[in-house]
């Protein structure tokens, strides 16, 4: 099933949407999930809340990408899950994340005007990159995937992972800086 006719499922509130959302991006879900928490428990249970929070948030029509809208979703219930956890010391888990390498980068904008315009800068910035460096710096910062996933895959040492994503951050910072971002 589309994407179209997904959202239209949801706008009129059929439960075959959930079905349907599963089918199409739960093992996504689940694999962006797991990168980040590295437990299948609650990897399921993000996956199970991420379905609530999507019922709950597509009733009204809105013109989004479902893809980028369910993926963000299910990050940011992880990332609420991992600092729970590292927050709470409750079984903490030793993973670091990759945000946590873009300290002054990942800062929440509350202005939506800035918002979009922080888009468009970003968009632009991973646009602007060759495929290899573009492929790299997706898989680190928008699927979490840890720096040997992104070697073997790329077939690269981890070194040159590390010094790319580097670079790209260094970049990304001059941009953000030049903009009035940091």
């Amino acid at each position: 099933m589309e994407d179209n006719e997904i959202l239209t499922l949801f706008y009129e509130r059929d439960e075959r949407a959930i079905e349907e959302i599963m089918a199409r991006y739960g093992p996504l879900m689940r694999h962006v999930s797991y990168n980040i928490l590295n437990n299948n428990e609650d990897v399921e249970e993000c996956v199970s809340n991420a379905c609530l929070s999507l019922w709950n948030s597509l009733s009204v029509k809105q013109d989004i990408s479902l893809k980028a809208y369910v993926l963000k979703t299910i990050k940011n219930i992880s990332l609420d899950r991992y600092k729970y956890y590292d927050r709470e010391k409750r079984g903490g888990h030793d993973v670091p994340l990759p945000l946590d390498e873009m300290d002054e980068i990942d800062r929440k904008i509350d202005d939506p005007c800035d918002q979009i315009l922080l888009n468009d800068i970003l968009s632009d910035y991973i646009a602007s990159l060759s495929p290899e460096k573009k492929a790299i710096f997706v898989a680190r910062y928008w699927y979490f995937e840890s720096i040997d996933s992104i070697a073997q895959r790329q077939h690269i040492s981890r070194n040159k992972v590390y010094v790319m994503l580097h670079r790209c951050k260094k970049e990304l910072k001059k941009k953000l800086m030049e903009n009035g971002f940091l």
